[in-house]
């Protein structure tokens, strides 16, 4: 078996965009924002899939627990020196739920195959550094370490719900190198994501919210946007759109391919509206 080295802090640091180009999104799509307060969402999916996919973690012992708390940091100071106060959600899962399982066999197979075959030092190094990210954190004002057997979208989903339903409309955003969260940008009123995105030493990440969701989702496909318009279908049916067409990050089949996807649906939709 080969030797799998990767850089601890380094892989964390992937999920940190520059403040330049933090200054472009933010001037863009903060530019009509009053608020004092933001709260961030950091989804640590892609982190711990790439530490886990490794038979040696380059670094000290607690550089998961240190590099975790300084990209919080990160993110705070930027919005600190824009005059906002940022919460911040660090949230953890292997987003290998058993009732997805359940309802399809191979939902993120490839995500069960990395847990499965993680080397016992680098298990042991992950959770050593957790659970002093889990001590730790609680005396760190407002920055929350949220561990869940749920797909990192729900939680989020669940905790933005929760603020609004009491009547706060504190504006959200999600940092994530994953595809799978952008469902929120069309469900979650006020919410934004971040989709980190580095390419050949230069950060391209991108705003996704519900008026360029579907395009965005084409992007991350590699298909010509200017192919389709996605006009006609709200933004909250994404997640059908990716049922229907598949789901490769999630192992989720196609049934249809995107323009049958896309004219099903727009058909549905249109006649829902006139039923």
């Amino acid at each position: 078996m080969g030797v799998n080295t990767i850089n601890v802090t380094s892989t964390i640091f992937g999920l940190a965009i520059q403040y330049d180009r933090l200054d472009a999104l933010c001037n863009r799509a903060f530019r009509n924002f009053n608020g004092k307060t933001i709260n961030i969402f950091i989804d640590l999916y892609t982190i711990f899939k790439e530490l886990r996919k490794q038979n040696y973690l380059e670094g000290n012992n607690v550089d998961i627990c240190a590099g975790i708390i300084n990209l919080a940091g990160h993110y705070r100071r930027f919005f600190l020196k824009n005059n906002i106060y940022a919460k911040i959600y660090l949230i953890n899962s292997s987003n290998i739920p058993q009732w997805n399982i359940e309802l399809c066999e191979d939902y993120n197979k490839n995500m069960v195959h990395i847990v499965s075959t993680t080397l016992k030092r680098t298990n042991t190094l992950i959770e050593y550094n957790y659970d002093l990210l889990d001590t730790l954190t609680p005396y760190l004002k407002d920055v929350y370490l949220i561990h869940s057997t749920y797909e990192s979208s729900v939680v989020i989903y669940n905790i933005i719900k929760k603020n609004q339903d009491i009547g706060d409309n504190t504006a959200n955003l999600i940092i994530t190198k994953d595809i799978y969260p952008f469902q929120l940008a069309g469900i979650c009123s006020n919410t934004l994501i971040y989709k980190v995105k580095k390419s050949k030493g230069q950060d391209i990440s991108y705003c996704v919210g519900g008026g360029n969701l579907y395009n965005a989702l084409l992007y991350e496909n590699r298909i010509n946007y200017n192919d389709y318009d996605f006009y006609k279908i709200s933004p909250k049916l994404f997640s059908v759109l990716i049922t229907l067409n598949g789901f490769k990050k999630r192992n989720i089949k196609s049934i249809y391919n995107i323009k049958t996807a896309k004219n099903l649906i727009e058909k549905l939709y249109m006649e829902m509206l006139y039923y």
